[in-house]
């Protein structure tokens, strides 16, 4: 067991031994350069990066390959915020595979960081929406509150709640969805590392 570090102190750490992404960047679906959002002002963590330097490399060297969500990201009340960005339709997204992302993610907070006093984790997963003008609520990871999918990540981890949204619905609404901290994101027009 390393540290016992709580989420303030895992952000604090991350912002000096990391720099920033954007949500654009993070939702590039790399085999045809589509992004799923637009939005280049709110600066978030590009969880690869974080997985390969700090669990790879320090905890699990031999392991080819572990998965995790595209990013991560802390409201304004410090809240942890697991954003998976998938380029089709909702009927199309592998159920286990999203499942399995946030629960490595998790596994490696817990194992690279000993993360105890989380409190609230939200994982949303961003796609294009249903195929056809079904009703959004055919989405198979909706349904109260934590859908079954992902009802055995709530045993270990009670504080999580999973969110789904289309990529045009969230794109619109990423501040108020994100509770974005209104320092973590400047104006486009001031920032130099666009």
């Amino acid at each position: 067991g390393g540290v016992i570090l709580d989420v303030l102190e895992i952000k604090q750490y991350l912002e000096e031994n990391y720099s920033f992404s954007t949500l654009h960047d993070c939702s590039e679906d790399d085999s045809n350069s589509q992004f799923l959002v637009q939005n280049r002002a709110i600066q978030v963590f590009d969880f690869d990066e974080i997985k390969v330097n700090e669990v790879k490399q320090r905890c699990f060297p031999s392991y080819t390959s572990l998965t995790s969500p595209d990013t991560l990201f802390f409201d304004k009340n410090n809240h942890l915020k697991l954003i998976e960005f998938k380029n089709s339709y909702s009927s199309d997204v592998k159920k286990p595979a999203v499942r399995i992302k946030c629960y490595e993610a998790l596994i490696l907070l817990k194992t690279r960081f000993d993360f105890k006093e989380y409190d609230k984790i939200t994982y949303i997963l961003v796609d294009k929406g249903p195929k056809s003008n079904r009703r959004p609520s055919t989405h198979a990871f909706l349904g109260g509150r934590c859908p079954r999918e992902l009802k055995i990540l709530k045993q270990e981890f009670p504080n999580l709640e999973v969110e789904c949204y289309q990529s045009k619905e969230f794109d619109k609404r990423c501040y108020s969805i994100l509770n974005v901290p209104t320092d973590s994101w400047k104006k486009a027009s001031d920032r130099t590392d666009l």
